[in-house]
This record gives C-alpha cells, sequence and structure tokens, in this order.
C-alpha cells in the first residue's frame, strides 16, 4: 500500500499478547466535519482504506481466530458509506462488526448536533471477537454509553440534554467533553 501523504490525527496501533489470547487495537481521530458533510471526506475514505488493509495483514496471519478492535471518533455515523467499507475485506467478505450501530438505529448518539443524537465515537470488531468463548470476547450487547448526570447539561438551544464540553465556542463551561464515552466489556476465559 502506498504511503499517505497528508496532514491528519495519527491512527494508533498496537498489539497486546496475554497469556491466552492476543488482540488488535487500532485507535482513531479522523478529520472533522466542520464545514459540512463533505469537509474531510477523502481524508476519511483514504485513512479507512488504510486501515482496512491493516485489519486485512492481521487476519491474513490467523484468519479465524484474529481479534482486533478498531475504536475511536470517526466523525461519521455507522450507516456512513466511508464507516461501511470498514466492514467488509478486500474481497467484499464481511470480516467486521459495528457494535455501535445497533445503538445508532434506536437513536441514541455519543454527540448531540444541534438537538440530534449521532453516533461519531464507535467500536468496530472482529467477528471472532464476539463468536469465540475461549480467550478475550464480547458481546454485542457489551457496548454501552457512558451518560451519568455529572457529564450532561440542559441544552440551552434545543430541547433535551448534552454532554457538559469544556468549553461552548471559545468560552469556557468547565465540563468534560463535548462527546460521550464509550464502553465496552470484554470477558477473559
Amino acid at each position: 500500500m502506498a504511503r499517505i501523504d497528508f496532514n491528519s490525527r495519527s491512527v494508533l496501533y498496537t498489539k497486546f499478547i496475554l497469556d491466552c489470547d492476543t488482540i488488535h487495537l487500532i485507535l482513531n481521530h479522523w478529520p472533522s466535519r466542520r464545514g459540512g458533510v463533505l469537509a474531510g471526506e477523502d481524508y476519511r475514505i483514504r485513512i479507512a482504506d488504510m486501515i482496512r488493509f491493516k485489519a486485512d495483514s492481521i487476519m491474513k496471519t490467523d484468519h479465524q481466530g484474529v481479534k482486533i478492535i478498531i475504536m475511536g471518533d470517526f466523525n461519521c455515523n455507522p450507516d456512513d458509506e466511508v464507516i461501511k467499507s470498514l466492514i467488509y475485506s478486500s474481497d467484499s467478505v464481511k470480516t467486521l462488526t459495528n457494535l455501535s450501530e445497533s445503538l445508532y438505529e434506536h437513536g441514541v448518539g455519543t454527540y448531540r448536533y444541534m438537538g440530534t443524537w449521532e453516533m461519531i465515537d464507535q467500536i468496530i470488531v472482529s467477528q471472532s471477537l464476539t463468536s469465540d468463548i475461549v480467550g478475550i470476547h464480547t458481546k454485542p450487547q457489551s457496548l454501552k454509553i457512558f451518560n451519568p448526570d455529572f457529564l450532561m447539561k440542559k441544552d440551552p438551544k434545543y430541547p433535551g440534554t448534552s454532554p457538559f464540553s469544556t468549553y461552548r465556542g471559545y468560552k469556557y463551561q468547565g465540563g468534560y467533553s463535548d462527546h460521550l464515552p464509550v464502553l465496552l466489556d470484554l470477558t477473559l476465559h
């Protein structure tokens, strides 16, 4: 694969080896859509291609049992084509599962934009992570959004609450983040 020449946030890849299992973790913070849906789209596509190439390479080493978690702020929702492109290998086989998709389909999200919840913070896993019962594994329903009251604030513009962010524009509010954290329970057997 050719080197990607552009400035963006880095993608972190790490491999954890435990006594009984190995897990590959790919952490992301993709370019923003500030300026409209198409802003940064080319960069997001190029980063997705790079991640898909990495996932395919990892899976070639041990296709049946490889365990991969791809997570982060993708700055697009699970139904976006660039996210869907991560789910299928280069030969059009579904090898990954977006655990965030079900939450999104039920109107749940991690970021609120103009009164609408979006699920831009996602966790995508290899299918062996949800089908194995030995080593490290999880269930699709193990993904949760952490949203206690202290992380929320009444939205000043739209009905309901939004994450209590540190800043609103350039004004310091003293909150935590404009995104809610996602949690995934992993089991080790």
